[in-house]
């Protein structure tokens, strides 16, 4: 049911942009865990629409910067995919 959500999220944000640029298929639906690998290229120069879980923070010291939340994220995919 998630997936399905981010799928009409992404068909909706995806016409908008069709309408006021002029290019078409900005937006693409992927991990941003793997925006880094080298072998994936599907996000390169495009709008991409994920969904994160993000832990409150508020009781650890330390601050979330990009880098710390790509490793979670990194961290997380890895758990998933182990558990299929």
């Amino acid at each position: 049911m998630i997936y399905e959500t981010l799928e009409i999220v992404k068909d909706q944000v995806s016409k908008y942009l069709d309408l006021k640029t002029a290019k078409s298929n900005l937006v693409v639906l992927e991990n941003v865990s793997k925006h880094d690998d080298s072998d994936i290229n599907s996000m390169n120069d495009k709008v991409v629409l994920s969904l994160l879980n993000i832990e409150d923070l508020s009781e650890k010291s330390e601050t979330l910067t990009p880098e710390i939340l790509q490793q979670r994220i990194k961290r997380e995919f890895l758990k998933e995919n182990r558990k299929h």
